[in-house]
């Protein structure tokens, strides 16, 4: 089947241009490979594609989406990055589970409460002292890091009742 033989409204559609220099053409066979060995390891994988997984990666790659939102924001702003939202996002977890006996409410509104406490003395030190950005998200990241690990002492930090019915009913 040739090109001409296609309809051109089809054959306008469907066009992928291929680069014609030779390092655009590894770039892309670079990238094909990359698609094919996630979809082979995906099939590969049992139970990759049961409900609990996928529900499990979809849940994943939203929190990494309003990363990449926050992260828009700081680019925007004309700041490089941020290397305190990743664990920004981490302690106010911790947060999150050390509040969840007070209910579910509490809990997500001492999490948001305290990210974004975290993030707005990060952009007083930035905005009033003219610090550095780069190098107070560095030291707001190492210090997130360890203010958990230090109150936690080095123990697992689990729900003690899950007994709010929406916990209950994403767990099954």
């Amino acid at each position: 089947m040739t090109d001409e033989s296609l309809p051109s409204a089809f054959r306008e559609y469907w066009h992928l241009p291929v680069p014609r220099s030779t390092r655009g053409r590894v770039l892309v066979a670079i990238r094909f490979a990359a698609l094919l060995a996630l979809v082979v390891a995906a099939f590969a994988t049992p139970g990759f594609f049961t409900t609990v997984s996928l529900f499990s990666l979809l849940n994943t790659t939203s929190f990494i989406g309003c990363v990449a939102v926050g992260m828009t924001f700081i680019t925007l702003s004309g700041n490089i990055m941020s290397f305190a939202l990743g664990v920004t996002l981490s302690t106010s977890g911790i947060v999150f589970m050390a509040a969840l006996p007070l209910g579910l409410v509490p809990a997500i509104i001492g999490a948001l409460a305290f990210g974004a406490a975290l993030t707005a003395a990060q952009g007083l030190v930035i905005g009033y002292f003219r610090a550095n950005p780069v190098i107070v998200s560095a030291s707001q990241a190492g210090n997130s890091n360890y203010l958990p690990a230090s109150l936690s002492v080095s123990s697992v930090m689990m729900p003690s009742v899950p007994s709010d019915p929406t916990i209950s009913r994403v767990r099954s």
